[in-house]
C-alpha cells in the first residue's frame, strides 16, 4: 500500500495531531517549572496524580510495572490478581496541571491511550500500545488524544489494531533504533473508523469511566 494512503488513514482515525506534546511538558525533566512528588502516597489526594512512565505500561496492562522507590519491578502474579492494587509511580504530578492541559485541547474522557515512545529491535514485540487511567504522562510515552467523533467501540477497535501482530510486522521492518518517532507511527497499517461495521464491533463494550487514582470518588 503506498505510504501517502497508509498516512491518510491513520490520520483519519486521529485527531488533526498526534498529540505527542499534549503532556511533555508534565515530562520527568520539568521540575524547574513543575512540582514533582515522590513515595508510595500522594501528599494530598485532591491535588495529585501518578506520572505514568513507559515501563509502567504493556499490551492489555496498564499495571504493568510498578516502584519501589526509585527502582522500578514487574508485578507480582499476587498483585496482577488483586483488583485493588494500584502500581505506584516514580512521581506524582498536580491533577490540576493535567486537567487544564487535556482540557485545552478537548480531551472530556477519563482515561487515555497510547504507546510507548521508546522500542528494540531485539523486544518481542516492537509496538506496545495501551490504554490506562487518566494521569500525569511521561516523555517516554506517546498520547493520542482522538476526536470526539470517534466513538469508544472504535478507539477499541484501533487499539486492537495496534496490538496485531500483522501491525507488529511491518513495525519491526520500520523502525530502526530506539525512538519510535511519529513518523513511523503515522506509517502503520492501521483500520480508519469506517472500516469498522456494527457486527464488527457488537462484542466491544463501553470503555468504562476509570476512578482516577489520586482524585478523591
Amino acid at each position: 500500500m503506498p505510504q501517502r494512503r497508509v498516512r491518510g488513514r491513520l490520520s483519519a482515525l486521529l485527531s488533526e495531531r498526534i498529540s505527542g506534546q499534549i503532556l511533555s511538558e508534565l515530562n520527568i525533566t520539568d521540575a524547574d517549572r513543575l512540582p514533582l512528588a515522590g513515595g508510595i502516597n500522594a501528599p494530598d489526594p485532591a491535588r495529585y496524580v501518578p506520572l505514568y512512565e513507559a515501563k509502567m505500561i504493556h499490551q492489555f496492562d496498564h499495571r504493568w510495572a510498578t516502584f519501589d522507590g526509585a527502582d522500578s519491578r514487574d508485578l507480582t502474579p499476587r498483585e496482577k490478581a488483586d483488583p485493588d492494587f494500584e502500581p505506584t509511580p516514580r512521581y506524582w504530578v498536580p491533577e490540576a496541571e493535567v486537567a487544564d492541559r487535556l482540557r485545552a485541547r478537548n480531551w472530556t474522557r477519563d482515561w487515555l491511550i497510547g504507546l510507548r515512545g521508546i522500542t528494540n529491535a531485539t523486544n518481542e514485540r516492537t509496538i506496545i500500545s495501551c490504554l490506562w487511567p487518566y494521569s500525569g504522562v511521561g516523555n517516554s510515552c506517546h498520547v493520542w488524544l482522538i476526536d470526539k467523533k470517534v466513538s469508544s467501540r472504535q478507539i477499541a477497535g484501533l487499539y486492537g489494531s495496534m496490538c496485531s501482530l500483522a501491525l507488529d510486522y511491518v513495525a519491526r521492518q520500520k523502525v530502526g533504533g530506539l525512538n519510535l518517532n511519529f513518523f513511523y507511527v503515522e506509517q502503520f497499517p492501521v483500520l480508519p473508523p469506517s472500516c469498522y461495521v456494527e457486527s464488527d464491533l457488537a462484542d466491544i463494550r463501553q470503555i468504562p469511566a476509570v476512578p482516577r487514582r489520586g482524585s478523591r470518588l
